[in-house]
């Protein structure tokens, strides 16, 4: 596993967008690297990010991932749509 690798697309993630602080890795990645796996790249991230951050190794798989990521996506855009005016 590339633990840095993952450690710093998490890092830049969190640095563009207004996320929860829970970090799932997953689905295959999360499942093959595991809790060892979550636990490196929590180390890293806390080296790399002043924003504190728990990482979870994902244990769901099909598509969860990607209804997850829809109600993300639409959460965001209604926040942008619907905010009040400054």
């Amino acid at each position: 596993m590339r633990t840095h690798s993952v450690s710093v697309a998490v890092a830049d993630l969190l640095g563009r967008v207004r996320a929860e602080r829970t970090v799932p890795i997953g689905p295959e990645t999360g499942r093959s690297g595991g809790d060892e796996l979550a636990d490196r790249v929590a180390g890293q991230l806390a080296r790399l990010s002043p924003l504190r951050t728990e990482v979870r190794a994902g244990a769901v798989g099909g598509r969860a991932v990607l209804h997850g990521a829809v109600l993300a996506a639409r959460e965001a855009a209604q926040d942008e749509l619907f905010a009040p005016a400054d």
